[in-house]
């Protein structure tokens, strides 16, 4: 007896290539048969998507579910099960919840709330063994955090890192991929990483190249230093030849929207020059989640929160923090406070309406609120290209991500990212940009969430609609996938993902989730 049988749908099988009718046989976790006869007294379960596409699962190769502490919360991921994705890729932006050798989470301060949490944990391996033992509602692979590596050993004084400092780090990353990481990644867009220099990332690429992994990079600066920070990427890649991901790819710039276009032409044409291998993914929406140390002039807290706090006391600094804050309120003007340390009389309010209650001006405001609120503010802050977001789409090298966490259901207004993405990165996608915008075809769509994310991080069997791959598989309705959220409403399930198969077991039945925890802890070997 097959476990499960899959017949009468149109197969996109993850590669560009035209789709076909066939039915899908999975038994024991894998695809064991794909077309010919099978009959359906010969599965103990039948899914008929007649009228439906079949894809591979999708794979989300830049999901936040660690900085936001969901893997903990909420590890049966259900909001992002329900978009179809079956495999997360963690550890990005420079951050990973290990390895911790002084036990801390201080770290995530850009992204959430820590101190409430047990860490139990100082090494991946132990780390990752923990979710093992707690279950995952989807695979999960991750990178290790440069950031998270350095502010073990060097703590956050903005400085280069010694000889000493340097090779405690090496040996830490290569000591994580040994135990599974695939790859590191960088958070050069983050005031604690402001200091990492081109010598430390060359020495990092020379491990993460004889381990054959992957180097992920937020950008140094997405505002008015952008084609910088992406012509920075580009000569490390030359100088490398490292397997390099930029994530969420965008310019937060209006003033600098025009240079995206001029940035994602330099990155393809290396690339087909062979000079570099460089992709990168996008999340598919107007606005974004970000920490409000991403706005600010990142030389007042470039040494950190203490740092940042003495300087604040300072007369002069305070001034001239104000006064360069004003020449640059096309960065802020219009942003939402999403959370602070789940304040709940700031939570949801504009800086607007904030700055009218206290009787301060914008700037002030953000002045008041690193004063107050010193663990961790999140802003919603609609600042990105929907031209741009197109133009990245169509790219040949470009993937989706949601850059978003694992919610539990029970409780959604408790977690600090609120983002669309959370519940509607993919059908958006699948929806607004294929199915309404036609920005490319259903073949291209499906191998840019499935089998290019696969590649580029390196993941066996996963990716793919072939036999002896691992049965990860999604059933679409085309007619009705929609992404329901609204940026007031963002807690709202997505349309027209019927059903998803992680590791060969049900978990969305014609849209009912069973709550099962499927997924498996994807180590690189």
């Amino acid at each position: 007896m097959y476990d499960i049988l899959i017949k009468n749908g149109l197969v996109f099988n993850g590669l560009p290539e035209d789709p076909f009718q066939a039915p899908i046989a999975i038994q024991k976790g894998k695809i064991v048969k794909i077309g010919g006869e099978i009959r359906e007294k010969e599965a103990k379960i039948v899914i008929n998507a007649e009228g439906k596409y079949i894809t591979p699962g999708f794979i989300d190769i830049n999901n936040s579910a660690d900085h936001y502490l969901g893997l903990i919360s909420a590890p049966e991921a259900p909001n992002l099960i329900k978009q179809g994705i079956t495999t997360i890729v963690t550890g990005n932006c420079g951050a990973s919840l290990a390895p911790l050798v002084n036990g801390s989470l201080k770290f995530l301060y850009p992204w959430t709330r820590s101190k409430d949490i047990n860490v139990n944990w100082n090494y991946l391996n132990e780390f990752l063994c923990l979710l093992e033992k707690r279950g995952m509602g989807v695979n999960l692979a991750t990178l290790v955090g440069w950031n998270t590596i350095r502010t073990n050993i060097a703590g956050e004084e903005f400085k280069p890192l010694n000889k000493e400092e340097l090779e405690k780090c090496l040996f830490l990353l290569k000591e994580s991929l040994e135990q599974g990481a695939w790859g590191v990644s960088f958070g050069l867009g983050y005031p604690s990483e402001q200091a990492v220099g081109f010598k430390e990332i060359i020495e990092a690429s020379k491990i993460i190249k004889k381990y054959q992994g992957l180097m992920s990079f937020h950008l140094r600066n997405e505002r008015d230093n952008f084609l910088t920070a992406v012509e920075e990427l580009i000569e490390i890649s030359q100088k490398t030849n490292a397997n390099i991901q930029i994530s969420h790819f965008r310019v937060c710039d209006k003033s600098r929207w025009n240079d995206f276009k001029i940035a994602l032409d330099k990155i393809e044409n290396s690339n087909q020059q062979k000079k570099t291998n460089i992709n990168f993914d996008i999340v598919p929406y107007e606005s974004s989640v970000e920490s409000l140390y991403s706005v600010i002039p990142q030389w007042l807290a470039a040494e950190g929160k203490k740092a940042m706090e003495k300087n604040l006391k300072d007369k002069k600094i305070r001034q001239n923090f104000v006064k360069i804050l004003k020449q640059n309120r096309q960065f802020y003007k219009d942003i939402i406070v999403a959370d602070a340390n789940n304040n709940l009389r700031i939570k949801n309010q504009s800086l607007n309406s904030l700055a009218k209650n206290f009787g301060l001006s914008l700037e002030e405001t953000i002045v008041k609120l690193l004063e107050t609120e010193k663990e961790q503010i999140l802003v919603y802050n609609k600042n990105i290209s929907e031209s741009n977001i197109i133009s990245a789409l169509q790219s040949q090298i470009s993937m989706v991500s949601s850059n978003s966490t694992s919610i539990n259901l029970d409780n959604p207004n408790n977690v600090a990212f609120f983002h669309q993405s959370s519940y509607g990165a993919f059908p958006k996608f699948f929806s607004y940009f294929v199915k309404s915008k036609q920005i490319c075809s259903w073949k291209e769509a499906v191998y840019k969430t499935t089998y290019l994310p696969a590649t580029k991080l390196g993941l066996q069997n996963k990716g793919l609609i072939k036999k002896n791959y691992d049965a990860d598989i999604v059933v679409i309705n085309p007619l009705t996938i929609q992404d329901e959220t609204t940026e007031k409403n963002p807690f709202v399930f997505p349309r027209g993902i019927d059903n998803v198969i992680i590791n060969g077991i049900v978990v969305l039945n014609k849209g009912k989730l069973s709550y099962k925890k499927a997924g498996r802890i994807l180590r690189k070997k």
